[in-house]
């Protein structure tokens, strides 16, 4: 994880380190603008991968049990929690690799999604595609949530082959929305600054396997466009 930034509009105030103990891990940069000392928290957090049920639950006691290292060490309460003190503060944007997608099949359990969005005022870049519950919306398949072409969203497009080392993933087909830019306090989503990717259906995205000479990774990227008043 990495956060930059452009050192004659903010100046770092702060540059604070979470884990959870296990591969749950954030890092949050508490800045203050030049121009008129305005404040923003920056989050980036990573949570474990996998596809199961019991995957997902990890990754709740992951965002859940998220500990601040180092000197002055404090009560955190989780990822939730230090959504809403950090908006006490300033305006919030808190990038993930959440290898969780809104729209799990947990009906009766919680998930990543519900959680994060849940916390007051909480808005996400993906709120033109899904509901707070994470339900798809209909209208965005076709009309592209907002942005230009339809079908349905995703972040990440893969299948591993046979020299991968996870073994009981090879030849899985893995297109979902995993990664998420999440905002609130002062902070306006303008609109996305490059695709995002979109695909009329699993077939038509087979054919667009990641990584690419174009996108070079197993993510695509998230890259979005904000006003901060």
């Amino acid at each position: 994880m990495a956060i930059f930034w452009r050192a004659d509009y903010l100046q770092l105030r702060e540059l604070e380190f979470f884990r959870d103990g296990s591969s749950g891990t954030l890092l949050r940069c508490r800045f203050q603008r030049r121009s008129d000392d305005k404040r923003l928290s920056v989050i980036c957090c990573h949570l474990g991968s996998g596809d199961t049920a019991e995957k997902e639950q990890e990754r709740l006691l992951q965002i859940h049990r998220l500990r601040k290292l180092g000197p002055g060490l404090g009560p955190s309460g989780g990822l939730p929690e230090l959504l809403e003190r950090s908006a006490a503060d300033g305006a919030v944007l808190l990038c993930m690799d959440a290898n969780s997608q809104p729209n799990r099949d947990e009906s009766e359990n919680d998930t990543v999604w519900r959680t994060l969005r849940g916390v007051p005022l909480v808005q996400s870049v993906w709120d033109a595609d899904f509901d707070a519950e994470g339900r798809p919306r209909p209208e965005a398949a076709t009309t592209g949530g907002g942005c230009r072409g339809g079908g349905s969203v995703v972040t990440t497009n893969k299948m591993r082959g046979p020299l991968s080392k996870q073994a009981a993933k090879i030849g899985e087909h893995m297109l979902h929305v995993i990664d998420h830019v999440y905002f609130l306090n002062g902070l306006e989503f303008v609109g996305h600054g490059w695709g995002p990717l979109r695909f009329s259906s699993p077939q038509a995205a087979v054919a667009q396997l990641l990584p690419t000479l174009d996108i070079p990774s197993d993510h695509a990227p998230v890259c979005a466009d904000f006003e901060w008043a």
